[in-house]
């Protein structure tokens, strides 16, 4: 039985070692994020497959199995409103316009008439005395060719001109005819061209007609015939207007809201008769004459869900490998992309045309450039809007477009936060953005119900900020990642843990402060985070409040407890402020990427003092070495080697006696080549051109520290120290009194 037991020890101690694994693996997060968009897309595996036709009765139930639109319905309901617009549209008379043509034909038709009247006139007209005057018809001869005159206009030209008019056309004389023969078309083509003449207007018409024709020049019979024959070619010339029957029908057209089928909503019973309308359904929803097999199409969503994870995985090892090899920052990613998925899943069974602009890409882009890296935001919002946003509502393209636009967007606005109403901001930024994305389509697409919806793309921003200000904190907790807000906020002096450095060892406190200053001038100098070197470093040595009468820089007065002490026993207590630093900001639940800097800050360093004394107290033959020396680990970032750097530079800057340029230049490349040299810099990503730009940053921010100084009259001195001393007794005081 002990056998067994032991067996299974070993099994249970091996299978939590390979869980272990598994969950710091970032393979086993691909995995998991790739998993988890098949499963959250994939089509169900029994859809039916239908051969229906018209007429035909349904042998099976038909659930729709997402959100759709009605196009068949939705046509149905805009013809239906288009012919309601038009039929009103014919009745009110701004939808009509004069008809240019309409003046043209009836000048042509008067026209047509005069020169029939003109070749009766030629017959009629005999010559008597002289050759030159012809002379006029008699009453009985011209009044016998009306009626064939008549005729004759009516079949020819078009015109039914009255008896009278005819009779007296025939017996102006030449001139008057001419005058007549040059008027008439031009006072109807004049009057049609310029006047809205409708059916109830033609009479009006006519009256204005002769009343134009009786104020020109020529005689009162002729002016009789010109308004005779321009009124028998009058008639109405107003046409309508195609230009604004085709707003009518647009506008009609827009005017309907699409016709939505929810999804599980049944379309089709069993039993029931198709029809075109569920033909039309079942083929935008690909289960008409679905022949493949359902395995295909999870197939293809299997592929295409391992193309967003795979190339993303790829982006990550080749330009951020130190991204790729955390997990912690692989499950904060996979469960960025994760929420969005399920928030589309969620959009896409709301039954509204435009909820694919609700889909908050940006959300993901903010959170991922605050916690990870702007570049990587902006790859993830790319994949998101065109891989998730595309699956969801079916690879349109006007889904997309917003959601890579308010996702991109919203990175540039989050880079660089330092706080958090600044990601507000950001939400706002990207809101905006959303709304003129949205307007523009709505524009170019000329879509009334698109731009009336436009505010989707404002509330798509403006929530991604909202939502991302609530989860910030908790992702932060989550997964122990420290953005540059949390940094900024860290870096407040209020906050527990410096207050209390502050209070309880103030020389540390101030030696933290010149590091951080440091720190911060070699970050900005060789690319590194600033940000996190100024947090680091006022946090570095927060373990010194366990015990900070044992440190030189806490110490007041002449009395040193380590004279009293060995030097192992006080290597010991040294070293042992790195351990009692990262247990308390452990307890305090300060960011993982903090507590590295207080692990890391000496590296494998050696505590020379206490290692000069033990080797003078009892030989360099019964010493060892690694006795002395920090447990380490040396820095792995450029950030944590910088803030090492500083540390050291500040140290021995505080014993420089008469700080020159000179002196300060020199001892800031002499601790750096001894880093460098003692090997705590081998695993750093530092370079030597870097290292020489941190030496020079820090040896400007030492040389503004320790500047000359305007010597003080004696008075002026004694008086400076008097006050020295007693703000040195009242610390001391506070000192004792804290520790009773």
């Amino acid at each position: 039985m002990q056998t067994w037991g032991r067996l299974l020890a070993r099994r249970a101690q091996r299978w939590g070692w390979l869980r272990t694994y598994a969950a710091r693996s970032p393979l086993t997060v691909a995995l998991v994020a790739w998993a988890a968009l098949v499963a959250l897309f994939a089509p169900p595996l029994r859809a039916p497959s239908l051969d229906l036709r018209v007429g035909q009765l349904s042998p099976v139930d038909v659930q729709a199995p997402r959100a759709i639109e009605n196009r068949f319905r939705t046509r149905m309901l805009q013809e239906e409103a288009v012919r309601n617009a038009l039929r009103a549209a014919a009745q009110d008379p701004s939808s009509y316009s004069i008809d240019p043509a309409a003046g043209l034909m009836a000048a042509d038709q008067v026209r047509k008439a005069l020169d029939l009247v003109r070749q009766a006139r030629e017959q009629l007209w005999v010559r008597s005395g002289s050759e030159d005057e012809p002379a006029p018809p008699t009453p009985a001869a011209a009044a016998s060719r009306v009626a064939e005159l008549k005729e004759q206009v009516a079949r020819q030209a078009g015109l039914s001109v009255p008896d009278d008019v005819l009779l007296r056309s025939l017996r102006l004389p030449p001139d008057a005819f001419e005058t007549v023969a040059y008027r008439a078309p031009r006072l109807v083509e004049e009057l049609m061209g310029s006047t809205r003449i409708g059916q109830g207007d033609v009479g009006q018409a006519r009256a204005q007609l002769a009343q134009r024709a009786s104020s020109l020049a020529m005689t009162d019979e002729a002016a009789r015939v010109a308004a005779g024959m321009a009124q028998a070619a009058l008639g109405p010339n107003l046409v309508l207007d195609q230009s604004r029957l085709e707003r009518v029908r647009a506008e009609a057209a827009r005017s309907v809201q699409p016709v939505m089928v929810a999804p599980h909503q049944t379309i089709l019973r069993r039993g029931e008769q198709v029809t075109e309308e569920h033909l039309q359904l079942l083929a935008d929803l690909g289960l008409l004459g679905r022949r493949s097999h359902p395995w295909m199409s999870v197939a293809g969503l299997a592929g295409l869900c391992g193309v967003l994870v795979g190339v993303f995985a790829v982006y990550l090892a080749r330009f951020h490998p130190s991204v790729a090899s955390s997990a912690r920052l692989c499950w904060l990613l996979a469960v960025l992309a994760l929420a969005v998925a399920v928030l589309a899943r969620l959009l896409q069974a709301v039954v509204w045309p435009f909820a694919g602009y609700l889909v908050p890409v940006a959300l993901a882009g903010i959170l991922a450039c605050v916690l990870v890296d702007a570049r990587v935001a902006l790859v993830l919002v790319v994949l998101l809007s065109t891989v998730v946003v595309g699956l969801a509502f079916g690879f349109e393209g006007r889904f997309m477009a917003v959601a890579a636009l308010t996702g991109v967007v919203a990175v540039f606005a989050a880079h660089r936060v330092g706080q958090r109403s600044e990601l507000t901001r950001a939400g706002l930024v990207a809101g905006a953005a959303g709304l003129a994305g949205v307007g523009i389509l709505g524009l170019f697409q000329a879509d009334g119900q698109v731009l009336m919806n436009s505010w989707a793309g404002f509330a798509n921003g403006v929530g991604s900020s909202v939502l991302a200000l609530g989860l910030l904190p908790f992702m932060e907790g989550l997964f122990g990642v420290a953005s540059s807000v949390r940094l900024m906020e860290l870096c407040n002096p209020h906050q527990p843990l410096l207050r209390r450095l502050l209070l309880e060892a103030p020389g540390t406190y101030h030696h933290s402060l010149m590091v951080g200053n440091l720190a911060e001038a070699a970050a900005e100098a060789v690319g590194a985070d600033p940000v996190l070197c100024r947090a680091g470093a006022l946090y570095h040595d927060v373990g010194k409040v366990r015990r900070p009468y044992l440190f030189v820089e806490n110490q007041m007065g002449d009395q040193n407890p380590h004279d009293r002490l060995s030097p192992s026993l006080s290597t010991l207590i040294i070293m042992s402020h790195v351990k009692d630093g990262v247990e308390l900001a452990r307890r305090h639940r300060l960011p993982e990427a903090v507590v590295e800097f207080i692990r890391t800050h000496h590296g494998t360093d050696l505590v020379r003092y206490f290692y000069a004394k033990a080797v003078q107290q009892e030989g360099p033959d019964k010493v060892d070495e690694r006795d002395f020396r920090y447990p380490g680990p040396k820095p792995r970032t450029k950030e944590t080697a910088i803030v090492m750097l500083a540390d050291s530079v500040e140290a021995s800057a505080r014993a420089l006696k008469n700080p020159t340029p000179g002196r300060v230049e020199g001892l800031v490349h002499r601790t750096l080549r001894e880093r460098l040299l003692d090997g705590q810099l081998d695993e750093s990503p530092l370079t030597l051109q870097e290292l020489h730009t941190i030496a020079e940053a820090f040896t400007r921010v030492l040389t503004g520290v320790y500047h000359s100084r305007v010597e003080y009259p004696a008075r002026d001195r004694e008086r400076d120290r008097e006050r020295e001393r007693e703000r040195e007794r009242d610390r001391e005081r506070e000192v004792r009194l804290r520790r009773a």
